[in-house]
C-alpha cells in the first residue's frame, strides 16, 4: 500500500510551490460627482427660453388688451400757437364728441381728423392712464393779414386765412397782403413770397412793425415773384424778389434812416433788394450804393 500511495502523491510533494489564486487586477475608485452647479444640457436651457417668452409675450398682450379696452377717457383740447379757431370750432369741425369716451385705440383717428385741419402744424396726443386723451395742437403763426370784404384775417405761411377775424387791436401786427383782386392763397410765387415772409421775421425780426403792406407786383420773366413793401416811417417803396435777405432789407432800412436824418429822403422813390446790393432810385435817376 505504501507503494500505492505514491501514486496520489508525486515524490517531493511537500516541497513542491503552492499554487495561488489568480486575484483580477483592481480598478481606481472614481469619486462620485456631487456638485450640484453642473451646466444644464443644451436642451433644457432652450425650453426654459422658450417659457420665459411665451410668459412675457401674454404679459405683454395683457397690458395692451388693459389699455385698449379699460383705459377709457374723454378728450381734452389744448390749443397752442396762434388760435385760429376755438375748441367748440376744433370739435364741430372734426367731428370729435367734448363729451365722448375714447380709448387708447382711438388715438390715431383722433390725430388723423385734428391733422386735417387747416393750419395745424403739429398734433401730439397722451393719454394719462386710467383718464383723459390730451390733444396738444399746434397751429402756425400768420405772416400777413389780407382783407375780405369788411373784415381783415390772417394768414399763414401756406396762404391759409385764418377763421377767426382780426381783432381790432391787432390790426397793426402784420402787413396787409394785397395786389389781388381775389385772394389765391394757393399759388406758388405768393406762397414763396409768404414763405421768404416768415423767414425774414426771423432773420430781421424788427422788420414786421416796420411794414404796413406787401403788394404781390407780380412774377418776373425769370419765374420769380415781384413783391413791394410799404415802410410805416418812410414814404418809399421796397422792392423785393425770391430769396432776399433778411440783412441786405436790415440795410435798406439803416440807409433809409441815414437819409431822413440828413433831411435828403425825401428826394427817393424806391429802393430795390438786388445780390448786388440795395438800389436805390432818386427822382430822376437810379444810382447803386
Amino acid at each position: 500500500m505504501e507503494g500505492d500511495n505514491n501514486r496520489f502523491f508525486p515524490p517531493n510533494y511537500e516541497h513542491a510551490p503552492k499554487r495561488v489564486p489568480l486575484v483580477p487586477p483592481s480598478r481606481p475608485e472614481v469619486e462620485e460627482d456631487t456638485d450640484d452647479t453642473r451646466i444644464p444640457q443644451r436642451g433644457g436651457l432652450s425650453k426654459r427660453i422658450s417659457i420665459a417668452a411665451i410668459i412675457l409675450s401674454l404679459f405683454v398682450i395683457g397690458i395692451l388688451l388693459w389699455v385698449s379696452i379699460v383705459q377709457k377717457g374723454s378728450i381734452v383740447l389744448q390749443i397752442n400757437g396762434e388760435p385760429r379757431y376755438n375748441t367748440s370750432e376744433v370739435f364741430t369741425m372734426t367731428g370729435l364728441d367734448p363729451l365722448g369716451v375714447y380709448t387708447f385705440d382711438d388715438i390715431p383717428y383722433i390725430m388723423s381728423y385734428v391733422q386735417s385741419l387747416p393750419g395745424v402744424v403739429q398734433v401730439t396726443v397722451d393719454q394719462v392712464i386710467g383718464g383723459d386723451i390730451f390733444v396738444d395742437v399746434l397751429f402756425a403763426s400768420p405772416v400777413a393779414m389780407v382783407q375780405q370784404g369788411d373784415v381783415y384775417q390772417f394768414i399763414d405761411k401756406s396762404g391759409i386765412p385764418f377763421h377767426t377775424p382780426v381783432p381790432q387791436d391787432r390790426v397793426d401786427e402784420y402787413p396787409l397782403f394785397s395786389g389781388l383782386s381775389t385772394w389765391k392763397g394757393s399759388d406758388y410765387e405768393i406762397r414763396t413770397l409768404l414763405i421768404d415772409l416768415e423767414r425774414l421775421y426771423q432773420e430781421f425780426p424788427e422788420l414786421q412793425g416796420e411794414v404796413s403792406e406787401v403788394l404781390f407786383d407780380g412774377v418776373t420773366s425769370n419765374g420769380d415773384y415781384r413783391a413791394i413793401l410799404y415802410p410805416i416811417r418812410y414814404p418809399v417803396e421796397v422792392v423785393m424778389s425770391d430769396g432776399v435777405s433778411g440783412d441786405a432789407l436790415r440795410k435798406a432800412w439803416e440807409l433809409m434812416a441815414a437819409l431822413q436824418t440828413q433831411g435828403t429822403l425825401e428826394n427817393y422813390t424806391t429802393f430795390g433788394i438786388t445780390e448786388k446790393g440795395v438800389m436805390y432810385r432818386e427822382k430822376e435817376t437810379a444810382q447803386n450804393e
